[in-house]
């Protein structure tokens, strides 16, 4: 996969993990209690400044309750 559309799919995550959070009106806290994660941690994942595993990414997306795809989708 070129950089680019690594780099764009990255920028597309980490707004729907935002996007979502901020529609089930949650802060960044509660998201990392849900996720038994440090807030900080959790603040890298949707800053975009860490790549995420699959699991975790099946956790957030189960903490907002959504399926996966729908956070990796582009489109």
């Amino acid at each position: 996969m070129p950089a680019s559309s690594y780099n764009g799919t990255l920028r597309a995550l980490r707004k729907k993990i935002h996007a979502r959070r901020e529609a089930l009106g949650l802060t960044q806290e509660e998201m990392a209690e849900r996720l038994h994660i440090t807030t900080r941690h959790y603040q890298k994942i949707e800053a975009g400044a860490l790549n995420i595993t699959l699991r975790t990414l099946c956790k957030v997306a189960d903490a907002l309750h959504v399926p996966p795809s729908e956070l990796i989708n582009r489109g």
